[in-house]
């Protein structure tokens, strides 16, 4: 037997529920970088049709945006600390 309480549509509960979504900000800042894909030795390497297919990024869209791993990292770091100061700890470092 399953051990969950279940709260009509407009108990209480579910109007607290409600409330706090509504109440939760919008985030209206994003971050994106494209990563130049590199082999272990360093060289420049075409991405996957498959994963072309798959996220829309092009070949074209690398070349001409794509950046090296640290440098979009370093991006991402200053973005956050800029953008979301609360609770700014890097991404790194776990």
């Amino acid at each position: 037997m399953r051990n969950h309480i279940w709260h009509p549509p407009l108990s209480p509960a579910s109007k607290r529920i409600s409330r706090s979504l509504r109440e939760v900000p919008q985030v209206g800042k994003h971050f994106k970088a494209y990563v130049t894909p590199c082999d272990r030795h360093g060289a420049r390497y075409a991405i996957d049709p498959y994963f072309a297919n798959l996220t829309g990024i092009t070949e074209e869209q690398i070349t001409q945006d794509g950046r090296p791993l640290q440098t979009a990292l370093d991006d991402l770091d200053r973005f956050q600390a800029r953008e979301l100061p609360i609770g700014n700890a890097p991404h790194r470092g776990l």
